[in-house]
């Protein structure tokens, strides 16, 4: 197998010629310089009046750049600036007046009134403002192109649409009402804008929603699915109030241009430009230059500039070609921001081919586009990612492109290949986090990265992270990353094989930090690699960090040359390596094995240098052999659980311990078998403080605690689990009562103060049962209850001058038993604990549904003393029981 390094510094020389040179061959090289790259963003927003001649077809084999991508980086003006304005009492002569002012004739101005809406559309030169109303633009008899009404029957105007037509669906500086529909059929223009203009003369908001369609065999050259907002003359707003929609089925002449799914807001002074929209759905089909799924938004003076999407972004590419694809907005300068509030990003079709991915938003200059909430970005049947591929977000020169949710990459049945380009092998690198470059630029993802390569062939350079460059930001929160029947690539008779880095990429070691995240997890399964790092990668080479990290092989069919700092690897079958790394020297990584009986070779290095510290068993001891060039570690023997339980559970909690009982009790003879072959049984008790506890188990935990006259001190969540190979298994029940104890915090331990634990357990019917367990403790920090179940637990308390006061009260209990205040408390009988038929509690049975937060639904099997009256026959049948049996049970329940 041949190492296939990621492309850097040689691509960034040919980028930056073919820069000077073309951007026509652009779309076809493996990487653009940073510099380069926001050159050609800004270009790629630039909207100057298009040429009124058709657009040539492309005659490169990929996509190629448009015109617009090509122009200045000036912000784009419409056809017609309003200079001044002449009012009439008719508004078609007010308009026309308008025009002429404006150095345009009168018969260039074209206003009509739709049937179904008093809207009116106005065209003005080569300019088209629907104002809120649905149009369809296509051929009429005649071959030329006209606009129709919305059911594509009535011509709106006798004036034909060209190639050089800009569309908006709103106003001009001024505002618009209604759900826009723009369908253009077959007919080349070239800008559609969904929303509005202001250069900030007038308010241009839509209120409503806007569908864009462009369909046919023409090309969809610009298209925004928002409104646009220049703010020239004044604080500008063409902001869309519902959702968008943008769908581009044509198949193009040559190649589909630069799309938008949001709006554009430009501003170089003092004033404000707004081109907010609430939601954005785009998809596109066959070759396109680039698609952005949230808006644009630059700054360049003291004013703000908005292209937000408040809602989710959904970006839908089928059977495309595509060379860039941006899911989140565009923001540069540091009073521009183009947020989204969740992003959804998926190839769907077969055959598609792909340059440059970003999952994110993209900020430059102190601008913001972050995510608010998660990404999902589903690369499918995509027969070549060639370039790169960033899932977070992207931030350069101080900017913020952070996502506050989780990011998923998924990458199935999809090809990465080897290519050759200008006498140098090249593929693709991937980043599951964002990107950063620059002190102060910041593309953290606060959630999890997730990434799925599934039924694939990778090769090239893949992080389960983020990317920080010049020591940008680009930390995760946690790491979990799968390879799932994944491959290499063959070219020219060779294989290769990707290098997979769990953590993230680094270009200084002193950047470590920026990267990390505070857990990370490999799992591979019947999967081919080269190496698998649990670290970062620093200029093609492996570098540990802070971040735990494991690794999980499932198989033996998964192979790999090298691995390196992990600090735990599973394995259910014997691995070999010719290459390995420690998380640190002298740290050994620990070998969680299953499935390996005693005396099985766990790990073999080919190699020299092996040392025996490399590796250890967690539950249990290695033996250690090698020759002149190989090492072998084997299982010498296993540990079983022995001692006392362990109890997690954080500093504020109380102390609590299960008494008479050890780890082996709770096994079985299952449990037993599995631990003869390696695996790794713990038993835990996690206790967690509850300070706002469900309304169901609120309302019973009161009732019970009136009942019993005590007040609340702790409330405690007690989970029993047997943790079997890093999985845990809750233990609800037991078969026999273990002993429970607590401590008593030091701000409630007083003299003469009695403690119980009111237990609350959910039973298997989803019902909740309330029982009082008396304290069987003579040491007055302490509570200790005997148990049969795990739930939540109450250590309440009362007083003694409260507890001789109830006597008065609680003389006759629901069984009929005669408390008196100076008996000492008892347990509770082992056989009543948990049982519901056992009549001779002393208490009522108090049960609560799940459902039951109305004070309806109550089961019970007996009755309340507070509720029912007991006829006295019966009263004296059950006090001459009790005084038989000669016990006076302290607990109660009491049904609701």
């Amino acid at each position: 197998m041949k190492r296939l390094k990621k492309p850097a510094a040689w691509l960034t020389a040919i980028f930056l010629a073919l820069g000077l040179a073309t951007l026509g061959n652009l779309s076809y090289a493996a990487e653009e310089p940073l510099e380069a790259k926001k050159d050609l963003q800004a270009a790629s927003s630039s909207e100057n009046v298009a040429a009124s001649e058709e657009e040539k077809p492309a005659s490169a084999d990929r996509p190629t750049e448009t015109a617009e991508s090509q122009q200045t980086t000036a912000a784009p003006e419409p056809e017609v600036t309003e200079t001044s304005k002449k009012e009439t009492t008719d508004s078609q002569n007010s308009a026309a007046a308008k025009i002429s002012n404006e150095g345009v004739s009168e018969k260039d101005v074209k206003m009509k009134k739709t049937a179904a809406s008093d809207q009116e559309i106005m065209i003005e030169g080569s300019t088209l403002y629907a104002q809120g109303t649905s149009i369809v633009i296509k051929k009429d008899s005649d071959g030329k192109a006209y606009v129709f009404d919305a059911s594509g029957n009535s011509r709106l105007s006798d004036t034909s649409v060209t190639s050089g037509f800009t569309i908006y669906g709103g106003g001009k500086n001024k505002p618009a009402k209604g759900n826009v529909t723009i369908d253009i059929q077959n007919v080349q223009v070239s800008r559609i804008y969904g929303g509005g203009f202001s250069d900030g003369t007038g308010n241009a908001d839509l209120s409503g929603n806007v569908s864009i369609k462009v369909s046919g065999t023409v090309n969809a050259s610009s298209v925004y699915g928002g409104g646009y907002a220049n703010a020239s003359k004044g604080n500008a707003s063409a902001n869309v109030s519902g959702s968008v929609t943008v769908d581009i089925p044509s198949v193009p002449s040559s190649n589909h241009g630069n799309l938008y799914g949001g709006g554009y807001a430009y501003t170089t002074g003092a004033y404000n430009a707004s081109a907010d929209v609430a939601s954005v759905n785009i998809s596109v089909t066959s070759r396109t230059y680039s698609l952005r799924g949230g808006g644009y938004a630059t700054a360049n003076g003291d004013g703000k500039a908005s292209a937000d999407v408040s809602g989710s972004v959904s970006c839908t590419m089928k059977s495309v070609d595509i060379r860039e694809v941006y899911s989140g907005g565009y923001a540069s300068g540091a009073n521009a921001h183009a947020s989204c509030g969740s992003i959804t990003s998926s190839f769907a079709g077969s055959g598609n081919e792909v340059m440059i991915f970003h999952g994110g938003g993209d900020a430059s200059n102190h601008a913001c586009a972050d995510v608010s909430g998660s990404i999902t970005a589903n690369l499918t049947n995509c027969s070549s990612i060639y370039g790169y591929v960033t899932a977070g977000g992207t931030a350069s020169g101080g900017g913020s492109a952070d996502v506050n949710g989780s990011v998923t990459l998924n990458v199935v049945n999809s090809v990465s290949p080897v290519q050759e380009q200008f006498g140098n092998l090249a593929a693709a690198a991937f980043h599951t986090g964002g990107q950063a470059s620059g002190q102060g630029s910041s593309a953290d993802v606060k959630g999890t990265c997730s990434t799925l390569y599934k039924d694939s062939e990778i090769v090239g350079t893949i992080v389960g992270g983020g990317e920080s460059i010049s020591e940008g930001s680009a930390k995760s929160g946690k790491i979990s990353f799968s390879l799932e029947n994944v491959k290499g690539s063959e070219y020219e008779g060779t294989m290769y094989y990707g290098d997979y880095i769990l953590v993230g990429e680094v270009d200084d070691k002193s950047s470590r930090s920026l990267t990390e995240s505070s857990q990370a997890a490999m799992t591979v399964t019947n999967s081919k690699t080269e190496f698998l790092w649990g670290g970062l990668l620093l200029k093609g080479n492996s570098l540990s960090c802070k971040t735990g990290s494991d690794l999980i092989i499932k198989d033996s069919a998964s192979t790999f040359d090298g691995i390196a700092h992990f600090d735990t690897l599973s394995v259910s079958h014997p691995i070999t390596v010719s290459s390995f790394e420690p998380k640190s020297d002298g740290v050994p990584t620990l070998l969680k094995v299953t499935g390996l009986s005693a005396g099985k070779t766990a790990v073999t290095f080919h190699g020299s240098g092996a040392e025996q510290n490399w590796f250890a068993l967690r539950n249990g001891t290695l033996n250690y052999n090698e020759t002149a060039d190989s090492a072998f570690w084997k299982i010498a023997s296993y540990n079983t659980p022995s001692g006392s339980i362990a109890v997690q559970q954080p500093p504020e909690a109380p102390g609590v311990a299960l008494e008479n009982s050890d780890a082996d009790h709770f096994l079985t003879q299952e449990d037993r078998e599995k631990i003869n072959t390696g695996s790794s049984i713990e038993i835990v008790l996690n206790s967690s403080p509850v300070s706002d506890p469900p309304t169901d188990i609120s309302k019973l935990l009161e009732k019970e605690m009136h009942r019993t006259q005590t007040q609340p001190a702790v409330i405690l969540d007690l989970n029993l689990m047997k943790v079997i190979d890093d999985v845990p298994e809750s233990i609800h029940t037991l078969a026999s009562p273990l002993r429970l104890t607590f401590e008593v915090p030091e701000e409630y331990r007083k003299e003469n103060r009695q403690f119980q634990v009111i237990r609350i357990h959910e039973e298997s019917d989803g019902i909740y049962s309330a029982d009082t367990l008396n304290n069987l403790s003579t040491e007055p920090d302490k509570v200790t209850v005997e148990t049969d179940r795990f739930s939540v637990y109450t250590l309440v308390y009362k007083d003694q001058a409260a507890a001789a006061s109830e006597s008065a009260v609680n003389t006759t209990s629901a069984g009929g038993d005669k408390n008196t205040s100076n008996k000492k408390n008892t347990s509770l009988s082992k056989t009543a604990i948990g049982k519901k038929d056992i009549v001779q509690k002393t208490a009522s049975n108090k049960k609560i549904s799940k459902s039951d937060s109305k004070g309806q639904g109550y089961v019970g099997s007996t009755a309340n003393t507070a509720d029912t009256h007991r006829s006295f026959p019966s009263l004296l049948l059950i006090l001459s029981g009790s005084l038989i049996c000669g016990s006076f049970l302290l607990k109660k329940r009491t049904e609701l």
